[in-house]
């Protein structure tokens, strides 16, 4: 046990080294692949510091079960994933540094139908919430418990509400882009940004809701080109405000509660994947590959495909755990634990590296945007749209091949506004 002790203690040490290096990296030069790392690294060094309380949470013990393998694996699992990240990035960096990306830029042609569009998908996202809550009778905001009324109330109109809610949020995104681009302060944009707000505000879905100022933030920092500690404020305010939702409708708080609800909004995901461990056992068999397929084509209708009923990640996940997935929240495993739930080992470092080369070709991206002789607000802009593509990039390390439909709901409606030409897509080649 004393062995045991040190290891771990060695690890953890480790990592959070590696962190600070790469917050401080981040304070000298930004770049969106060693952002990326450094939230790999944070997610170890803090998903495991996090997790007695964490586990309190679902009343595990944490030195009766970590010991006995199963969360310990799950940590040394996020930890090969993070250094073959690492090794990976500076390969990836070679490989693509010499390519020019893709000199595409945006502009907004005809303001009026930008806002027109987004309207339209806010009202389709308002219309299929009251159709929910007419046919429930009340809203997840009214209940006793909110948090967990969000799970039963919305169970069976599943598809129905992840689409109204994802419009809602990616709506307010685009309004916030709307704003930037085009420097209006007009009535009706406002009137749709704060009713579209209140509107998610009912459904006690605290991502979507905080998502758009997420972005912001975001932008922010990759504007800066540095991460300083305003930038850490405004996101870990973003991230209170998440948490603090929580305790709509209780009327108790202990500190002790806080630290518990607060470790399971952040750094879950070795902690569901060492739930994972203990309760799957012996039994586990590499799915090998099928996750992959079901994320892929997830429009699919499970009522019309066996495969993604099996292999749909979060489904997996969850006959794993004994949960019914209709009435329970994601468990979160990662993008690491569904490459090992996959392929094993192997498949971890592998899905890392594919991961990172990703990571490489948004960030040469990035570094082109960021030269472009660009007003402040236009660059802010296209920052945004970054932004969205990160939180991506976060959401598929955090949940694995399910974040694919939330990207495509997003692709549908860049679609429309790019269809009825209310933005266009340029290839800038001036740069001063």
């Amino acid at each position: 046990m004393t062995m045991e002790i040190i290891a771990e203690t060695a690890l953890v040490s480790m990592i959070a080294a590696a962190t600070a290096w790469f917050y401080l990296r981040l304070r000298r030069s930004m770049s969106i692949s060693t952002l990326m790392l450094g939230y790999a690294g944070a997610t170890v060094c803090f998903g495991y510091l996090m997790m007695p309380y964490s586990l309190a949470h679902y009343g595990i013990e944490f030195r009766s079960y970590y010991y006995q393998g199963y969360f310990m694996k799950s940590v040394a699992l996020f930890a090969l994933s993070f250094v073959s990240m690492l090794c990976l990035s500076s390969v990836a960096s070679r490989m693509l540094g010499g390519r020019p990306p893709v000199r595409l830029v945006f502009r907004i042609t005809n303001p009026d139908v930008f806002v027109l569009t987004v309207g339209f998908f806010i009202l389709v996202g308002i219309a299929f919430l009251a159709y929910i809550y007419r046919d429930i009778g009340t809203a997840p905001i009214l209940a006793p418990d909110p948090i967990s009324a969000k799970f039963y109330l919305f169970a069976q109109h599943k598809i129905t509400s992840t689409l109204a809610v994802n419009f809602l949020s990616f709506s307010n995104a685009l309004l916030v882009i709307y704003f930037l681009k085009t420097r209006r302060k007009d009535v009706p944009s406002i009137l749709m940004f704060v009713v579209s707000n209140l509107v998610l505000l009912t459904t006690m879905k605290r991502a979507p809701l905080l998502l758009p100022y997420f972005y912001l933030a975001v932008a922010w920092v990759l504007f800066s080109n540095r991460l300083r500690l305003k930038h850490l404020a405004a996101i870990g305010s973003i991230i209170l405000a998440g948490v603090g939702l929580w305790y709509v409708g209780e009327l108790s708080f202990s500190l002790s509660g806080f630290l518990s609800v607060f470790s399971s909004n952040v750094f879950v995901e070795p902690r569901e994947l060492g739930r994972v461990f203990m309760d799957a056992g012996p039994r586990m068999e590499y799915s090998l590959g099928r996750t992959y397929v079901v994320g892929l084509f997830n429009v699919v209708p499970t009522s019309i495909w066996d495969l993604k009923r099996d292999y749909y990640i979060v489904r997996l996940v969850a006959r794993v755990l004994g949960l019914d997935y209709e009435m329970s929240g994601v468990p979160r495993i990662s993008m690491v634990g569904e490459a090992y739930l996959n392929f094993g080992i192997a498949g971890v470092v592998l899905v890392s590296g594919i991961f990172m080369f990703v990571v490489e070709a948004v960030n040469n991206y990035y570094l082109f945007v960021r030269s472009l002789p660009l007003s402040r607000r236009d660059k802010m802009a296209v920052m945004v749209i970054l932004a969205v593509v990160v939180k991506d990039l976060l959401g598929f390390y955090g949940s694995g091949s399910s974040v694919f439909l939330f990207v495509y709901i997003k692709l549908l409606i860049a679609f429309c506004l790019l269809f009825w030409g209310s933005v266009k897509l340029y290839r800038y080649t001036r740069i001063e």
